[in-house]
């Protein structure tokens, strides 16, 4: 995903649009999510199922999938009785657990970009 943002096709139309990625790829989405950390950590939105028993099928794990989200995003939103409802992302593997793992899904939105980690929060500290 970093690659194909990089490309001067691409990057050029990224400057002047809000760019927001839509990902239905039937339980890889960690994957993507993961190989598109800088693109996505600029503050992109991304629409996703959130579908624990493909995200399992697809060899990763729960917890994988909502440390991969977590690194890249602040909130996630659910819609719920015809409006959306936002959730802290440190609430995504329960909301996982809520849904199971019988093949249930739910779609998301994940916003809140621009996140690090602790490490380069603690670099950055020891620098100012």
């Amino acid at each position: 995903l970093d690659d194909l943002v990089g490309l001067p096709e691409v990057r050029s139309h990224s400057e002047s649009a809000t760019l927001l990625l839509w990902v239905d790829v039937q339980g890889y989405e960690g994957y993507v999510f993961s190989g598109g950390r800088c693109c996505l950590s600029t503050g992109m939105a991304a629409v996703s199922e959130v579908w624990p028993y493909g995200i399992l099928r697809a060899g990763m794990r729960l917890e994988e999938f909502a440390e991969v989200a977590a690194g890249i995003w602040s909130d996630y939103w659910v819609e719920s009785g015809g409006e959306f409802e936002r959730h802290p992302i440190g609430a995504l593997s329960s909301f996982m657990e809520k849904i199971g793992t019988d093949g249930d899904y739910e779609n998301v939105i994940f916003t809140g970009g621009c996140r690090t980690d602790q490490s380069d929060t603690a670099a950055q500290d020891g620098e100012a």
